[in-house]
């Protein structure tokens, strides 16, 4: 019953789908996604090393937008909706709001 002490017309079925972090839809980070793929792969597909790597993760990881449990466990820009994944690209950089907190490696 609602709480106008009517029968919903139809029930939702198992748990309520979590929202993404980010607020964006799976075709906005698709898109995004492949924009930021294709940009790595015309710069030659070029990784970061291991250092900035790890340099990157923990900058995100003390960021107030970053959610560690987004994206299936890969973690969750709120800002730009990527994953851990696109911190090893090396044209990739952090979209901050506030300012950019890490760059690009290569263009």
């Amino acid at each position: 019953m609602t709480a106008t002490g009517k029968k919903p017309c139809c029930q939702a079925i198992g748990p309520p789908r979590a929202q993404p972090a980010s607020g964006l839809t799976l075709q906005q980070k698709a898109a995004r996604l492949a924009h930021a793929l294709r940009k790595w792969r015309r710069s030659g597909a070029p990784l970061v090393a291991r250092d900035v790597y790890r340099r990157r993760l923990d900058v995100c990881q003390a960021c107030a937008h970053y959610r560690a449990e987004g994206n299936l466990g890969l973690g969750e820009c709120a800002v730009c909706g990527c994953t851990r994944a696109k911190l090893w690209l090396a044209t990739a950089a952090c979209p901050h709001p506030e300012g950019v907190r890490w760059r690009a490696e290569a263009t």
